[in-house]
């Protein structure tokens, strides 16, 4: 099973996550882009297809959230490292998008 469909709400729910290859900050290198690579594309499309097809029968619009790691509790990420994480989350969903398309 791949996703969860809530009738009532319209929320499409993963059951198995879209993975990508593991992304570093490097302090030293703040600026340096993240990866967005898909781990596994065949286990990703096998994921994105059933949304698709859920999408394709409701046509509405659509919110892709991207989840990163949280800091370990009681540390701050640093701002530099903050929008670096918020980047990683745009650009993985973006990823997302295109394979829906």
């Amino acid at each position: 099973k791949n996703i969860a469909v809530d009738l009532n709400t319209g929320d499409v729910t993963l059951c198995r996550a879209v993975e990508f290859g593991k992304a570093v900050w490097r302090p030293e290198a703040p600026g340096s882009p993240a990866r967005v690579e898909l781990e596994r594309p065949e286990a990703a499309d096998s994921i994105l297809r059933d949304v698709k097809e859920v999408w394709d029968i409701f046509r509405a619009k659509i919110r892709i959230q991207g989840h990163t790691q949280k800091p370990a509790p009681g540390h701050r990420a640093p701002p530099e490292q903050q929008e670096w994480l918020r980047d990683l989350a745009r650009q993985r969903a973006e990823r997302v998008r295109e394979r829906l398309e």
